[in-house]
């Protein structure tokens, strides 16, 4: 208890790192380091820094939730933090030497450049401290020699898809280049036309459905996938590092995913139907598309997240009953014989054999078997890896009593809290005749600890929740194997 209660205010201090972001405009900061004011919008999912001329010159997809790479104060901003943080539009050449800076939204024209000021909403001087914006917007204009240029872009608080309007003036025909991808020197490049069957990864696209630039399959991969919308169309080309959208005219509409190269995000942002983008994993994949839609349409039944998941946490509970019901028996056996397992092991102390022997016929004697709840023990974890991957991935677009958004940590400890004190029980309650494998799985609590931290608070919501329901099922179990034993003549559990 003395090692826990050292170790759970440094835990406590890991786990403030992660933090609810106001959504925001942030001004006059220069992110590339040419000495030209850029604008940065910063959201929970990520930073995405403009520069005058409404070029993204720098895409901070957060690997954490809820990261903040700025500190406000006063009026100044310091961006330092921004060093560590993975930026989508990096590009490291073919050797692997040299690192460059990519840019998105690139028009290539000639001539000097003449930029308005950006037009954000909500503006930073008029959007009070920590007041929330669902949706940031941007309106950049400038004149590049006798082309004039609009581009407006509208950002989502909950999703990584930036969508861009562009008027281009002045000119019949311009492109749009996308280049970099994380550092990745061999990004996997794909683009395909509406009408085609296959999927290229050079040279020319017709008629554009999509064209992408992904990692591989692994979640913490990054992906940028270009989609034009409404009547937009557009031809493109292919190179190892870059994509660039060609022929476009006037008008164009694009939606620009730059984020997790993962199932449960193209998902939720409508991009997995797109023919050869992505391909599921089962488990972490599909499984976590049924369950994110499973949530959703109890959501759409109940209008509560917090709800729509402990009733999920009920139908997995009770679908589990019977596989647990084997797990809880067996450790409530071996609670109730354990007093007798401490006179064979001091009658036995220096006797290897016979300790054993004896044991063994115990167990026999009272038709017990050690191993009978091994298997159903591992069966939660899959499913909390799963849930956990769901959670973290999940936009939901309101709180739950007092937790602010269910896929951060809880930011006052509450569930944390709540999560420790249904594990403590559930420890006590299957060890309280073994006080030495109770103090060792009290030690282990300073892992849990450090999970619960870090989990989305929807995932400490269920566990504590499934924990719960759990030891009320293991303390019946007990009640019946007591009684059961009594017939014997073994002391009470």
């Amino acid at each position: 208890m003395k090692k826990l209660a050292v170790l759970l205010p440094i835990l406590m201090f890991a786990g403030s790192a992660f933090a609810n972001i106001s959504p925001h405009w942030i001004r006059n900061i220069d992110i590339d380091g040419d000495k030209s004011p850029d604008v940065v919008a910063t959201t929970n999912l990520m930073d995405i820094a403009f520069n005058q001329k409404g070029e993204v010159v720098g895409w901070f997809v957060k690997p954490v939730k809820g990261t903040s790479y700025f500190k406000e104060t006063n009026g100044t901003v310091n961006a330092g933090a921004l060093n560590r943080a993975p930026n989508l539009l990096q590009v490291r050449n073919q050797s692997g030497n040299d690192k460059i800076y990519g840019k998105a939204f690139a028009i290539p024209l000639e001539g000097e450049v003449k930029a308005e000021n950006a037009v954000l909403n909500p503006d930073p001087g008029t959007q009070a401290k920590g007041e929330s914006a669902d949706t940031l917007t941007a309106v950049f204009k400038y004149q590049q020699g006798a082309v004039t240029v609009t581009k407006t872009f509208t950002i989502h608080a909950r999703k990584y898809t930036i969508e861009a309007k562009t008027t281009v003036n002045g000119v019949e025909k311009y492109q749009m280049t996308f280049e970099g991808l994380q550092n990745n020197a061999t990004p996997n490049v794909k683009g395909i036309g509406k009408q085609d069957a296959n999927v290229l990864s050079s040279g020319e696209v017709k008629n554009v459905n999509y064209v992408a630039l992904q990692g591989n399959k692994q979640s913490t991969q990054p992906a940028l996938i270009v989609v034009p919308a409404d009547s937009t169309t557009a031809n493109a080309t292919l190179n190892p590092t870059k994509v660039a959208l060609t022929d476009l005219s006037g008008e164009s509409n694009l939606k620009v995913y730059g984020g997790f190269n993962e199932a449960i995000r193209l998902h939720l942002e409508g991009y997995l139907d797109r023919p050869g983008l992505f391909s599921p994993s089962f488990v972490l994949g599909n499984l976590g598309i049924l369950v994110s839609n499973f949530l959703t349409w109890m959501y759409g039944l109940v209008g509560s997240w917090g709800i729509a998941i402990i009733l999920l946490t009920l139908i997995i509970r009770l679908a589990m009953w019977p596989l647990m019901q084997a797990q809880y028996k067996s450790m409530a056996e071996m609670q109730a014989i354990q007093p007798l397992i401490t006179e064979i092991n001091k009658k036995y102390a220096d006797d290897a054999q016979k300790r054993g022997q004896a044991t063994m016929q115990l167990y026999q004697e009272h038709g017990v078997n050690p191993f009978g709840g091994c298997l159903p023990m591992f069966l939660p974890m899959p499913i909390l890896i799963v849930l956990w991957q769901v959670f973290s991935k999940f936009e939901f677009t309101t709180g739950f009593l007092w937790l602010p958004d269910l896929a951060l940590p809880d930011p006052y400890y509450i569930m944390v809290v709540l999560y420790i004190g249904a594990m403590f029980l559930q420890t006590w309650v299957s060890t309280r005749k073994n006080p030495e494998m109770f103090r060792q799985q009290l030690f282990m609590f300073a892992i849990f600890i450090f999970l619960a931290l870090q989990f989305p608070s929807g995932v400490t919501l269920y566990y504590t929740l499934f924990t719960l329901l759990g030891l009320g099922q293991q303390i019946l179990i007990n009640r019946q194997v007591e009684r059961h034993m009594e017939t014997k003549k073994v002391s009470k559990a």
